[in-house]
């Protein structure tokens, strides 16, 4: 079986950096590779699958132009709230054009159930099936030397409590909130990774971090490849965000035994079920960290509920489905 992957990030290296887009493509390109299929990347060949996970015109085109067609529902409208400048002005397009999109597809894949009732609100009326994204586990592991790695990158102890947030600098991904709960621990270190907002595009919280502690450290924009190093340096992943689809960083945290501690987001109870500490509002995420770091008990309990949580998510199981889905595609359309 053949796969041609669209995703109109990788056409720019600067593009690459932004979201979480980029990475579940990568991470599916990778998926199909060990499954053994011909895997393509934003080809014009023909294939017996077009996979599409972006929604750019270059997208778009092979959307109309390919059969069978299968898309990846990465953004839904409400992804646009507190993600871009003009949010409210965009928010009406984006629910319209989102629509004639998916519909275009033979399937739509939805990354959860709450994200499959999103889009049938929006009006998909196309087959969607849920599949969820997988954790590359070959990358994202404990990994005893890549802890000792990043904590001499930034000159950390072994005794020393870290706590690190991956997203970009926007509100969307609250953090404010990281900001608030790193001032509540001046002896512990707080490591946000991810890039600042492109002014003119999307919303800054540059003035948020303006009021960072000195035991915030900001590593910006970090490549995939180096993932891995800051999750195995740190001790919790803190993760405030208010909105999302089914993010990569919360599986790749989970898969390097990182207890999480996430907003309590109705579409992580159904994906995630207990594998996380939920927080409703910032007294809870301080709770939550203090009880982390001082109750060994209880810390056990959550890297376990994690392992436990990473184990679902396995590239082998995801694997079967997604190419249970393509069988199907390809018999219904002989």
């Amino acid at each position: 079986m053949s796969v041609n992957e669209i995703c109109e990030l990788d056409f720019f290296e600067f593009l690459r950096k932004w979201g979480g887009i980029y990475t579940a493509f990568i991470t599916h390109k990778t998926l199909m590779e060990k499954e053994g299929e011909r895997v393509y990347v934003n080809s014009f060949r023909r294939a017996d699958i077009t996979h599409i996970h972006s929604f750019g015109p270059y997208a778009l085109f092979k959307l109309l132009t390919s059969r069978p067609t299968v898309v990846s529902s990465h953004v839904v409208p409400q992804t646009i709230i507190g993600s871009f400048k003009g949010a409210k002005l965009l928010y009406p397009i984006a629910r319209k054009y989102l629509k004639f999109f998916y519909n275009r597809a033979s399937v739509v894949v939805a990354l959860s159930p709450f994200a499959k009732k999103e889009l049938k609100d929006l009006g998909v009326r196309k087959e969607i099936a849920v599949i969820s994204n997988p954790i590359n586990s070959e990358m994202f592991h404990r990994d005893s030397v890549l802890r000792k790695e990043g904590r001499a990158k930034y000159s950390l102890t072994e005794d020393e409590f870290v706590i690190v947030g991956v997203g970009q600098i926007i509100p969307r991904k609250g953090v404010a909130d990281f900001v608030a709960v790193a001032k509540k621990f001046p002896d512990y270190t707080f490591v946000w990774i991810g890039g600042e907002a492109v002014k003119g595009i999307f919303p800054s919280s540059e003035e948020v971090l303006k009021e960072a502690p000195s035991n915030m450290k900001l590593a910006g924009l970090q490549p995939y490849a180096k993932m891995s190093l800051y999750y195995n340096m740190a001790d919790v992943f803190l993760f405030p965000s208010y909105q999302e689809v089914a993010s990569m960083v919360i599986l790749e945290a989970a898969g390097c035994g990182l207890p999480l501690v996430l907003r309590d987001l109705p579409q992580y109870k159904i994906l995630y079920g207990d594998g996380y500490i939920a927080c409703r509002k910032g007294e809870d995420f301080t709770q939550a960290i203090q009880d982390l770091a001082e109750d060994h008990a209880f810390r056990v309990k959550a890297i376990a509920q994690s392992e436990n949580l990473a184990g679902r998510f396995t590239m082998q199981a995801i694997g079967k489905k997604f190419l249970a889905l393509y069988n199907s595609l390809l018999i219904s359309k002989s």
